[in-house]
């Protein structure tokens, strides 16, 4: 919601919140990453994608979001094979 009206202030806090009471929220790291991938902190996207792929190793979103900020930090190896992998578990 808050991430399609741009306030990623908002979201980003409220994701924050989201992880402090469950660690184990793969959505969570998933928006977590969308909105660092958004304001070019691909490190710190790259790592919560990461660990949302962890949670849920089936996660086609996340490693679709994840190949978008490799792509941006020009690593356009790892970008592709996240998003074959993407389109590999079902992704459009």
């Amino acid at each position: 919601i808050w991430m399609g009206r741009h306030e990623d202030v908002a979201a980003l806090r409220a994701f924050e919140k989201a992880l402090s009471l469950d660690h184990g929220n793969p959505f969570a790291y998933l928006g977590r990453g969308g909105i660092r991938t958004s304001r070019a902190d691909y490190d710190g996207a790259i790592a919560d994608l990461s660990h949302a792929i962890k949670l849920q190793p089936d996660f086609a979103t996340a490693y679709n979001a994840r190949s978008q900020a490799w792509e941006a930090k020009g690593n356009h190896k790892r970008a592709e094979a996240d998003r074959k992998k993407a389109l590999s578990l079902g992704a459009k």
